[in-house]
């Protein structure tokens, strides 16, 4: 029973860190288009190079949707959202 618990109160944690990282990728697509441009990533990370960005862009379509941001957080190419 012990072990169930603790394994619900992991999943909570990870599930609040995902809404956190949601919502601090909506924070970086200044336009609300679904998706981050260079730019927009640049603008609320300075540190991060085109390379970088290009790095994350796992699809090669020159945007990050919120899937490639969350792993690019995940990887430590972005930082994470209370790191900025």
């Amino acid at each position: 029973m012990t072990k169930f618990i603790v394994i619900l109160i992991g999943l909570g944690v990870l599930a609040n860190a995902a809404i956190a990282m949601g919502e601090r990728a909506i924070e970086v697509d200044a336009n609300g288009d679904g998706v981050m441009t260079v730019d927009e990533v640049q603008a609320v990370y300075p540190d991060i190079t085109a390379e970088i960005f290009a790095e994350v862009d796992t699809n090669n379509d020159g945007v990050l949707d919120d899937a490639e941001m969350i792993s690019g957080i995940e990887n430590g190419l972005v930082p994470t959202p209370s790191d900025s």
